[in-house]
């Protein structure tokens, strides 16, 4: 499949299409180096299309609009070590003595918001104690990430999803960037990355 998409791409550029109105979108680097080096004997001129993971093309567009989320283009990505590491200290602050209820279960629920698994409007609604502590949790650590001037991994999409739903004129400029957008393993996506795509394509 990746091999195919690869063949639409080189057949925009032979048609005439600019190669950097092309965004091109899969699961791995490895995938992303492949393509690039498939399409580089098709490439005319110094222009290149991004050819990029999901996660990494957030990474660039939050580059640029940081400021929206009270970031600046020099903030830092927490791995799993990182993100782990604040919410050990979240849950021992908060002062949570629930075994079943530790820094792991509330990573995990963190996650699931952040993909769109968990509804945080309904997590809002909520009466029950243990989605009100959940909550409390998430709204700590996005505030932590914050302070430290960082993202973690899955804020990588869902961050941008945010700021292209609340800033359209920011998405447009996206749009009239990238007006071929493909994308590899498409049945794949998760909720997050589905929304983002959406977004870029411009059904919003």
């Amino acid at each position: 499949k990746t091999r195919t998409l690869t063949s639409r791409l080189i057949n925009l550029i032979e048609q005439g299409v600019r190669a950097n109105e092309i965004c091109a979108l899969t699961f791995t680097n490895k995938a992303a180096r492949e393509m690039l080096l498939r399409i580089e004997k098709s490439l005319t001129e110094d222009r290149k299309p991004l050819i990029s993971t999901f996660h990494s093309l957030g990474a660039k567009i939050l580059r640029e609009e940081a400021w929206l989320l009270e970031r600046n283009s020099r903030f830092v990505i927490f791995d799993d070590h990182d993100s782990m590491g604040l919410m050990i200290k979240i849950v021992k602050a908060a002062g949570i003595k629930n075994p079943d209820l530790g820094p792991a279960y509330f990573s995990q629920k963190i996650s699931e918001i952040k993909n769109g698994k968990i509804a945080l409007n309904e997590l809002k609604k909520s009466e029950s104690p243990e989605d009100k502590t959940i909550l409390q949790v998430f709204r700590r650590y996005e505030n932590d990430l914050s302070k430290n001037n960082a993202f973690d991994f899955d804020d990588l999409i869902e961050k941008v999803v945010k700021v292209f739903k609340s800033y359209p004129t920011v998405l447009k400029k996206y749009e009239r960037r990238f007006p071929y957008l493909l994308v590899d393993e498409y049945q794949d996506l998760n909720n997050k990355q589905y929304d983002l795509i959406k977004l870029l394509a411009g059904k919003t």
